[in-house]
């Protein structure tokens, strides 16, 4: 007996270093696609450098937030200020929001933000909906162009960022899907629904099968199931709009058949208790 109960701990032991030696190697994964940077490089020492960085992705509103930094360099530059135009530098962007931005000469450069319009999926395909976005900068200065390096990286911890295509020199088409961690909780907010719909509509089994009446116990647990069911629905990742994958595939059929079992209980438990002893 002894023995065997050690087998049991040690089982637990083991299970338990395995699901945390799982978790940190998709925390790792995870990161490793979140932190990475896509650059078009341009190798001329007189050139505008953008670093653009992805700051949030608005799903329902179809928007990409980019904030830019620009920094000229070489004779783009003034001598002994770096980040200072010598001359006045106009940006023309893939951007619906501002189009494209002016830095007058001598005036240091400070990051601006900029709305990029959204290809893809609708939201309601929420937790398997994914998106692209064309990212492209163009330079002038005194009316000819400028080569360009840009270089871009995603600070959104909801999405994952990759290059899709490249478009020219400057410009670069990006796709974003949903993270390993708002996919693993979209599948268990799923299977967790069907789980509590289920355990309800066992314990519902048992009342009515077994004409214990009303009890009142059972009575408050289904109904509070009822009602945290949809505040547990409502902290999914992303906040997605009410008729997306998740409501369909299992939030509102859970909740339908939590309401059905507490109506079932309710009603047979009332003729029990007034039926003729």
């Amino acid at each position: 007996m002894r023995q065997f109960r050690w087998v049991r701990w040690l089982a637990v032991f083991v299970v338990a270093a395995l699901a945390g030696t799982v978790g940190a190697w998709l925390y790792a994964t995870e990161r490793d696609a979140r932190d990475r940077l896509f650059s078009v490089q341009s190798d001329a020492a007189d050139r505008i450098e953008i670093d653009a960085s992805v700051q949030r992705i608005e799903a329902p509103a179809r928007d990409l937030v980019l904030r830019v930094d620009v920094t000229p360099l070489g004779r783009y530059a003034e001598p002994g200020s770096p980040g200072t135009p010598s001359r006045e530098i106009l940006i023309e962007t893939t951007a619906s929001r501002p189009g494209s931005l002016t830095f007058p000469a001598g005036q240091r450069v400070s990051s601006a933000d900029l709305t990029v319009g959204l290809t893809g999926d609708a939201v309601t395909a929420y937790p398997f909906d994914g998106y692209e976005a064309e990212i492209g900068f163009y330079a002038e200065v005194a009316g000819e162009p400028v080569p360009v390096s840009v270089r871009v990286f995603s600070n959104d911890a909801l999405f994952r960022a990759r290059v899709a295509s490249k478009v020219d020199e400057s410009t670069v088409r990006m796709s974003f899907s949903r993270t390993y961690g708002s996919l693993i909780m979209g599948w268990f907010m799923i299977l967790g629904m069907w789980a509590l719909a289920l355990a309800v509509l066992g314990g519902t089994w048992i009342i009515v099968s077994q004409r214990r009446g009303l009890v009142w116990p059972a009575l408050g647990w289904m109904a509070a199931s009822f009602f945290a069911l949809a505040a547990f629905r409502n902290t999914a990742p992303g906040l997605p709009p009410i008729g997306s994958v998740l409501d369909y595939a299992a939030f509102l059929w859970a909740e339908a058949v939590i309401a059905l079992c507490l109506a079932v209980t309710a009603a047979v438990g009332v003729r029990t208790e007034r039926a003729p002893q």
